[in-house]
Formats: structure tokens, C-alpha cells, sequence
């Protein structure tokens, strides 16, 4: 009886062993991202009496393939009208503030003033030391009493698809 249960196990796992192995095939995606990543150059404030062509632009940027770092005048800004003029307002007046209006320029199209909400600096792909383009300012028009005029401008920065 013992040799029949012995016999009767072996056949079992003999079978049990016997059968096909089959291996469903598993694939794994290893990834690693790193995000977009940007140090903007913008100045702080622009001496339009001693102007050292400002510079805005990026001091180094590290942007993913098929998109694109762009900088333009936020649609917020009060001081620039829809035709890319810059008023400047005489501080500490008394009554009716005196102003002088100017025009802003990117160095390589000095033909079209810069506009709110359109985009006037863009940076692609890597670049340790950065990318960047000269700022040009119009003759100050306007009769000119002394005091200090000044305007307050915000710029935008955006990562887009192209």
C-alpha cells in the first residue's frame, strides 16, 4: 500500500512537471524627467537719461524639445498703450501730472515697438550662459518740466508647445 501511495505521488508531481512553461512577456519603461528650467534677465530699472542698452533675456535656460521659453509686456500693463507708446508720469505733482511718452524696441526689430501681449524674446533647447536681446528706447517726446518721470512696466514669461 505504501509503495502504491509512493508510486501514485510520483506520477503526480512527474505530471505536474511535465506540463509546458509558459512566461507571459512583461516589458518595463525606465524614465527619468527633468523639468523645464529658466533664470530670467530682466532689469530692475532702466535709466533712460543713462542708458546702457538693457538686456532681457535668460541667464541660463534648459527647455524640453518642441517647446519654447517666450517673454513679452504682460496685457496688465497700464503705461503701454495698444500702439506700444510708454507714458511717463512726473512724480510729486501737484493737479494735472505732467507726462512724456517713449517707445520700447528689441534690438533686432527696431522698426515695430514692442507690444503688450506679444511676444518679443524666445529661448529653445539648452544653453548654459543663456540667451538675451538689447532693449532700444524712442527720443522722449513731450515738453520736458523738470522732475522725475517715471513708469512701471511687468513682463511675462511662459513655457509653450510650438
Amino acid at each position: 500500500m505504501k509503495k502504491l501511495i509512493g508510486t501514485l505521488m510520483l506520477g503526480v508531481l512527474a505530471v505536474s512537471f511535465a506540463g509546458t512553461v509558459q512566461a507571459d512577456e512583461k516589458q518595463t519603461d525606465v524614465i527619468y524627467e527633468v523639468e523645464n528650467s529658466y533664470t530670467l534677465k530682466i532689469p530692475a530699472k532702466i535709466d533712460l537719461q543713462n542708458l546702457d542698452s538693457p538686456i532681457i533675456g535668460t541667464d541660463a535656460h534648459n527647455i524640453k524639445p518642441m517647446q519654447v521659453l517666450k517673454i513679452q509686456l504682460s496685457s496688465a500693463n497700464s503705461a503701454i498703450d495698444d500702439q506700444g507708446t510708454i507714458t511717463l508720469t512726473r512724480q510729486n505733482e501737484k493737479g494735472t501730472a505732467k507726462k512724456l511718452t517713449t517707445q520700447m524696441f528689441a534690438s533686432d526689430n527696431l522698426q515695430n515697438p514692442l507690444k503688450k501681449g506679444v511676444s518679443f524674446f524666445e529661448a529653445k533647447g539648452t544653453n548654459g550662459t543663456g540667451a538675451t536681446t538689447e532693449l532700444t528706447f524712442a527720443e522722449i517726446e513731450g515738453e520736458k518740466p523738470a522732475g522725475t518721470y517715471n513708469a512701471t512696466i511687468t513682463f511675462t514669461a511662459s513655457v509653450e508647445d510650438e
